[in-house]
């Protein structure tokens, strides 16, 4: 990703003349994973299904995310936090549902919003791209490597009062949920692998061309 490019960039100033750093700017290119086209039967709730569908650990912000949820809890119990990866369920309004890869997207397809926090490696979000394909929107922490992924179908916040107060406010009005939905099935229109292809299919081509020709046979 373009997040990551921005990192070893960062770090490679610190170890390397201007003259390496400059050539890695040229170099790196960044690529981006296409979109997988999910198979599953639509499913829905009537619980307000808020999913986390991330690995539960610190590197994901997992205990931030886990706090906030705690502060939402006492506002309301109107909702359901799903972290099918989780080993346990740390609270009584937590669920951690497992299923096959048919069954997880079936059950994807029933949630309300997604969250994405902060994360330390800029990484791409495979997990936030499974749930924006079925129509799920997300709340994504205010980064460049989640504007890269999202673009202007994501939800972003960039403090802990503003995440609660915009899960307040999707959570509240559903119309406001189904512009955001709509706007996640449109970015997963533009992100499935029939176009993202593209840009590794170019990037071989490009590689081919500026190969040297020896000789005159087809080889």
């Amino acid at each position: 990703t373009q997040g990551q490019k921005n990192l070893i960039i960062k770090n490679a100033k610190t170890h390397f003349n201007n003259d390496v750093v400059n050539r890695l700017d040229e170099i790196l290119k960044p690529q981006y994973l296409g979109w997988e086209i999910p198979k599953y039967n639509k499913q829905s709730s009537d619980k307000k299904i808020v999913v986390y569908n991330h690995r539960p650990h610190t590197y994901k912000n997992w205990p931030w995310v886990l706090k906030q949820m705690d502060i939402l809890w006492e506002d309301r119990q109107d909702f359901e936090l799903w972290v099918p990866l989780a080993d346990t369920s740390e609270r009584e309004y937590m669920t951690n549902d497992k299923y096959d890869r048919f069954g997880y997207f079936s059950k994807l397809s029933s949630c309300y919003l997604g969250i994405c926090a902060k994360q330390k490696y800029g990484g791409w979000a495979i997990s936030a791209t499974d749930g924006m394909s079925v129509g799920v929107p997300y709340m994504f922490s205010d980064d460049d490597y989640y504007h890269e992924l999202a673009g202007d179908a994501g939800i972003y916040y960039n403090d802990e009062s503003n995440f609660i107060q915009t899960m307040h406010t999707i959570l509240d009005n559903e119309d406001d949920r189904k512009h955001w939905s709509d706007k996640s099935l449109q970015r997963f229109e533009q992100g499935k692998w029939e176009t993202a292809i593209n840009q590794f299919n170019n990037m071989l081509n490009e590689t081919i061309d500026n190969l040297p020709t020896i000789g005159e046979t087809d080889s």
